[in-house]
């Protein structure tokens, strides 16, 4: 059980992302990021078809300094943009925009330091601009229809009403 959040907006990226940057960040977050022995960077050739696990526990649990399980965000075609993915449930949104940024995106970023061959094309030269609107709660409550309509005729009702009308017009 949980919240559904619906997003509008997106951040821009500028310098836009290159091929291989969007290619990463993309399978980055269409990849479980459970605490895996390789590491908090590594994504999956197929992100749908995760490797076998031993340990129910690390699987369910994210690496440190991840905030969860799944990334919301992702990179649009052109690299311009970074927008929500669009799926339900986005747990610590506001956490991982700040984790992609401040690990992928920005002049020296924390992966920039790591030598993976993951970021071998990437700039690390970024910044990001935008504003993105999240809805996870009511901020003001509905009001009954029946204080706008007053109260509906339902057909049973109108069915009793009825003898009494043929009544009145005879």
């Amino acid at each position: 059980m949980g919240y559904t959040t619906d997003f509008v907006g997106y951040v821009s990226v500028d310098p836009p992302l290159n091929r291989d940057e969007c290619e990463y960040l993309s399978a980055f977050a269409q990849t479980r990021r459970w605490f895996r022995p390789q590491g908090p960077y590594i994504v999956l050739d197929n992100p749908y078809v995760d490797e076998p696990h031993e340990d129910i526990n690390r699987y369910n649990r994210p690496w440190p300094g991840e905030p969860g399980l799944w990334c919301p965000w992702k990179p649009c075609l052109d690299g311009e943009d970074i927008t929500w993915d669009g799926l339900e449930k986005p747990y610590a949104p506001v956490e991982w925009m700040r984790y992609l940024i401040h690990h992928f995106i920005k002049p020296s970023a924390l992966a920039s330091k790591t030598g993976l061959p993951y970021f071998s094309g990437f700039t690390f030269d970024h910044t990001v601009n935008g504003t993105i609107v999240g809805c996870e709660r009511t901020l003001m409550p509905g009001v009954a229809e029946e204080e706008v309509w007053g109260a509906l005729p339902y057909p049973s009702a109108i069915d009793e009403a009825r003898p009494a009308r043929r009544k009145r017009r005879t």
